[in-house]
C-alpha cells in the first residue's frame, strides 16, 4: 500500500480474482453515484470483461482509500504492446471491443485527492511503460482532474481530443416523427429489403427477449443463437472477436448471466421459417440502450436479414416511453450514420513511464516521427505528382 500523506489517501493494488470479486459492494456504490450513469462502470460489467481479457492480460485494480473508505477505483489491466520496435508493459482500461465508455470511479468531493494519489502512485510504479486510457467521455474523472494530476507529478502524457465516436439517437420523438427525418434512400432500401423477406420465406417474425424473470431454457436459446450466428457472420473470416473463440465465448456466457440477474439484459432475433438468421444484443440501463453486437447469417446475405431486423427492432423500442437513447457504439460504420443523429465524441490519454524504453518510446512516437512526418509534408518535399 502507497501511502499519500499531501492527500491523506492510500492507493492499493488488487491483482487477484478474490481482491476484485471484494470490491463488489463498493464498487458498484462508486457506479451509482458516477455521472453520467453507465452500465460500462458496474462491477457486472468488469466481471465479464474479465473473463476475456484474463488471456491476455494481468489484473492492475488500483483503489483509493480515505479513513479507510474507497473513494475511487481505477480498473486497469496490464497487457504487453510494442511500439517503436520496443516491447512495453501496458497500463489500460479493463474493456473489451464491446465497451463503449471507460472512467475511473470516483467518490464526488474526493476528485483532486484521488486523481493526485494516482498519479503519484503512477509515477513511482515500476510496473507499467505506457498507460493507453481511451473511450472517455467529455467531462468524466479522466478528462477533467488526471491530466493535471499527471502534469504536476511531471508524467509526460498526450491528449486525444477525438480518438473515437459513439454515434446515438435520442427517443424523445415517437417513431413516425423520428423515421419521417430519415433519407428517401433508406425507406426505398428498407421497403424493397421487407418485401424481398417477405415474398422468400411464409414467416417472419421479430422476437424480443428482455427484462428480468427470464427462463433458463429461454436464455440458453438465446444464447446459443447468439453464439452460431456470431460464428456464421461474415466477421468471422475477419477477426478473432466472434462469440466461437475462447475469449469472447467466456465473455459473453459471463456477461448474458449477470445482465439478466440484473435486468439489463435485452436480446432481438429475426426468426424466418422457424431458424433464426439474425440477433442483435443489447444492454438496457437507466433508459438507456447500449447496442453492444448486432450478427447475421452470411449465408442470407442477398435478403439483408441484418438490416431488416434493426429497422424493425428501432420502430419497436421508440414505442418503449422509458427509454432516452440507442447508443449503436463505437465507429463511424455506413449504417449507423444512416439511423444516427447525436454524436458521442470519445478522447484517449496517453501517458509514458520513467524507464529508459518508455523514454526512448516517447522520443520516438511523439517527438522525432511527428518532427519526420512535418518534413515530408512541406510543400517543398512532396511528390509533384500528388
Amino acid at each position: 500500500m502507497l501511502s499519500t500523506d499531501a492527500d491523506s489517501c492510500d492507493v492499493e493494488i488488487h491483482t487477484s480474482e478474490s481482491g476484485f470479486h471484494s470490491l463488489l459492494e463498493e464498487w458498484n456504490e462508486l457506479a451509482g453515484q458516477h455521472s453520467p450513469s453507465s452500465v460500462f462502470l458496474t462491477h457486472q460489467w468488469f466481471d465479464a470483461a474479465w473473463q476475456w481479457r484474463k488471456l491476455d492480460s494481468s489484473m492492475q485494480i488500483l483503489t483509493v482509500r480515505s479513513k479507510g473508505s474507497i473513494v475511487a477505483i481505477a480498473p486497469f489491466v496490464i497487457t504487453v504492446t510494442t511500439l517503436s520496435g520496443v516491447q512495453l508493459r501496458c497500463l489500460e482500461f479493463l474493456s473489451v471491443p464491446d465497451t463503449q465508455e471507460c472512467d475511473i470511479l470516483c467518490r464526488s468531493g474526493y476528485e483532486q485527492s484521488a486523481a493526485a494519489s494516482i498519479a503519484r502512485y503512477l509515477r513511482h510504479s515500476a510496473d507499467w511503460d505506457i498507460a493507453r486510457l481511451g473511450k472517455l467521455l467529455p467531462d468524466t474523472f479522466c478528462t477533467s482532474y488526471l491530466p493535471a494530476a499527471l502534469t504536476r507529478c511531471s508524467i509526460r502524457h498526450i491528449n486525444t481530443p477525438e480518438s473515437e465516436v459513439n454515434l446515438t439517437m435520442p427517443m424523445a420523438d415517437d417513431w413516425a416523427t423520428y423515421y419521417s427525418r430519415r433519407s428517401r434512400r433508406l425507406k426505398k432500401g428498407n421497403n424493397l429489403i421487407s418485401n424481398r423477406i417477405n415474398k422468400s420465406f411464409d414467416q417472419v417474425e421479430v422476437q424480443w427477449l428482455h427484462g428480468k424473470n427470464i427462463g433458463k431454457e429461454e436464455l440458453q436459446a438465446a444464447l446459443d443463437d447468439i453464439i452460431r450466428i456470431s460464428s456464421n457472420s461474415w466477421k468471422g473470416d475477419c477477426t478473432q472477436t466472434t462469440f466461437d473463440n475462447s475469449g469472447p465465448e467466456a465473455f459473453i456466457n459471463r456477461l448474458i448471466e449477470k445482465a439478466a440477474g440484473e435486468g439489463w439484459l435485452s436480446v432481438w432475433r429475426l426468426v424466418l421459417d422457424s431458424q433464426c438468421v439474425a440477433t442483435e444484443l443489447q444492454l438496457i440501463h437507466n433508459g438507456i440502450i447500449a447496442a453492444l453486437r448486432a450478427d447475421f447469417d452470411n449465408q442470407l446475405k442477398k435478403h439483408s436479414p441484418g438490416t431488416y431486423l434493426n429497422w424493425k427492432l428501432l420502430e419497436r423500442l421508440f414505442d418503449e416511453s422509458s427509454l432516452t437513447e440507442y447508443r449503436m457504439g463505437p465507429g463511424r460504420n455506413e449504417y449507423k450514420m444512416r439511423w444516427a443523429e447525436t454524436t458521442l465524441v470519445l478522447s484517449g490519454i496517453t501517458a509514458y513511464g520513467t524507464s529508459l524504453k518508455a523514454r526512448y518510446v516517447y522520443f520516438m512516437e511523439e517527438i522525432a516521427r511527428p518532427a519526420v512526418r512535418q518534413l515530408k509534408n512541406r510543400p517543398g518535399n512532396q511528390d509533384e505528382s500528388n
